[in-house]
């Protein structure tokens, strides 16, 4: 490892304009290595910047530290007050109607409520490292907010750029249902980093008109490794997420089972303490040779790594297996329909991950006021019900989740019992929650493996 990307002695001496210096060299030597590796630099970048600030060492003056607030601080925009709300978000992750001039949207509540005007500047991103990428020395968006998966919390948190909430503006949270709010990526201490959007699983989302349950359930992760299935080829026919970390679990769950089959065990994708199956957070790199191994056979089989395709390729047809996250294909098969669609969603056997999509506010926000209160709209019950019913996600909200009702004309759907959202406790015995694994294991061995798998070639 070159001089300049080892770590500061404690106690270094160095001043806040050379730790500066330092990592400004730090980021460019890592953002260097260019081409499929950026966003992975970014990320890189993030954690060897830590709490130095992207724009200025000149810090607001309620930021008492890098990424703590003194709430006391901050100014609340007066009556007849017109704000821009900055907002990073995932791709189709809420109706325009909620951001509307509608009966519901969060604009006619601050008019009415506050006589504020609220307008917006929304950038929707299609994966936790496009946000990382935008966010880092690369790029320098500011926001207000931003919706992370609850790993890449963990990572802002390393790299302080993401506030600590103010609880007294929160309200709502005590409709979020706990086990949300106390997960370790959310704390700092004491304190909330985001509160949660909505959860789900990663799984295998296939058309039941082209691929038996009974076989897909077999299979598992398997099935991407299959060149035909039924006489007709496969090819052209399987998609995976644009997502590293998803991709790579798919890796370590298939390798996992092919090492408890090697051991003799009976393989399970039970985890830890249940089971031997292994993690989505995997650091040695003597298993990667077999992740490797396992997702390279899956390869030629795959046509594209695309988050946004899942639903229309189901419902036409052109894709028979996605790896898909769990209420992208429910809403693909629209269960409510009068017609539903021949789309079904599995967690395979070998096991996946389960992973919490949160909002938190950015380290570079000017509006922390109107961000918490966008935060407690969304968890206001009515409010998170109608979200819940439009996107299909597993709700976070418990007093939402107890005024959903039945759906479709007969109410032949009720998404609070089906388990393709709300998997079982012997089901949950094999999901894990992502988590960050630090820089290092990126750097040698998530991102090249990524980068290689995605790219065709070592970055």
């Amino acid at each position: 490892m070159d001089q300049d990307v080892q770590p500061e002695e404690p106690g270094s001496p160095a001043s806040t304009a050379e730790k500066a210096e330092m990592n400004r060299r730090r980021f460019l030597k890592i953002a260097a290595l260019g081409g499929a590796g950026a966003a992975a630099a970014a990320v890189a970048a993030g954690y060897l910047t830590g709490f130095i600030r992207l724009g200025s060492t000149q810090r607001p003056a309620w930021e008492v530290s890098p990424g703590v607030v003194d709430y006391a601080k901050v100014p609340i925009p007066p009556d007849g007050s017109r704000v821009t709300l900055r907002i990073a978000q995932w791709f189709d992750y809420w109706p325009g109607t909620f951001l509307a001039e509608s009966d519901w949207s969060f604009k006619t509540y601050m008019k009415n409520e506050y006589n504020i005007d609220v307008d917006y500047q929304i950038d929707y991103f299609l994966s936790n490292e496009e946000l990382f990428l935008w966010v880092s020395p690369l790029n320098r968006k500011k926001y207000d907010l931003f919706f992370p998966s609850n790993y890449y919390v963990e990572i802002f948190n390393t790299t302080g750029w993401v506030y600590n909430l103010n609880k007294e503006w929160l309200p709502n949270r005590s409709h979020v249902i706990p086990t949300f709010l106390e997960q370790p990526y959310n704390r700092r201490g004491t304190e909330y980093l985001s509160l949660p959007y909505f959860w789900g699983t990663t799984g295998v989302g296939y058309r039941t008109d082209r691929i038996d349950p009974f076989d897909i359930a077999d299979f598992g992760w398997d099935i991407f490794l299959e060149t035909s299935y039924g006489g007709e080829s496969l090819s052209g026919r399987m998609n995976m997420l644009d997502d590293e970390r998803d991709v790579i679990t798919t890796g370590l769950k298939g390798a996992g089972w092919r090492w408890q089959e090697a051991e003799g065990m009976t393989p399970s994708g039970s985890l830890p303490p249940h089971g031997v199956q292994w993690t989505s957070n995997e650091t040695d790199l003597a298993k990667f040779e077999s992740v490797r191994t396992y997702l390279f056979e899956a390869r030629p089989n795959i046509f594209d790594f695309n988050s946004t395709n899942v639903i229309p390729t189901l419902q036409t047809g052109a894709a028979w297996v996605n790896q898909a996250w769990s209420g992208d294909v429910i809403l693909a098969a629209a269960p409510d329909a009068n017609t539903p669609f021949q789309v079904d969603y599995l967690i395979p056997k070998q096991g996946a991950s389960w992973w919490v999509d949160a909002m938190s506010i950015h380290s570079e926000a000017t509006n922390l006021w109107v961000a918490h209160e966008f935060l407690n709209y969304i968890h206001e019950p009515e409010v998170m019900k109608r979200l819940t019913e439009w996107n299909r996600y597993s709700c976070t909200n418990q007093t939402a989740y107890d005024l959903l009702q039945p759906m479709g004309a007969s109410g032949q759907w009720d998404m609070r019992t089906d388990p393709r959202l709300y998997p079982d406790d012997e089901t949950f015995k094999r999901l894990d929650l992502i988590q960050d694994v630090g820089l290092d294991v990126l750097q040698q061995i998530y991102n090249p493996l990524w980068d290689e798998l995605k790219f065709g070639a070592p970055q």
